[in-house]
């Protein structure tokens, strides 16, 4: 986004297409994921209880391990990476999708 303005409210994902900034009218990215950083202690303490917990964590068009959320995960979670480029999680995932995940969704539903 041109002007750098965050946005708060989830509510702006659920509109069925990309949200636009008010300021700038640029494309607003969801700021933890784009920017690598946990915002929100609570969040971060949430993530971390999710991934204690999990079976399956999917990857799907990630580009590396971000944060320490992909260490917490229980011993024998199963982890399936979803992308068409190679990625740091190609030698530790237990099934690597070498497609395009609207491909792979796709077929699935």
């Amino acid at each position: 986004m041109k002007c750098g303005k965050q946005y708060d409210d989830v509510k702006i994902w659920n509109t069925g297409k990309a949200p636009r900034c008010q300021s700038c009218n640029g494309v607003i990215l969801s700021h933890p994921v784009y920017s690598h950083v946990g915002i929100y202690e609570s969040d971060y303490q949430k993530a971390n209880d999710w991934m204690s917990r999990t079976e399956l964590v999917l990857i799907v068009g990630s580009k590396g391990m971000y944060g320490t959320y992909f260490n917490r995960r229980k011993q024998g979670t199963r982890l399936v990476q979803i992308n068409p480029q190679s990625t740091q999680f190609d030698d530790v995932v237990d099934l690597n999708i070498v497609k395009e995940s609207d491909e792979v969704f796709e077929l699935l539903s």
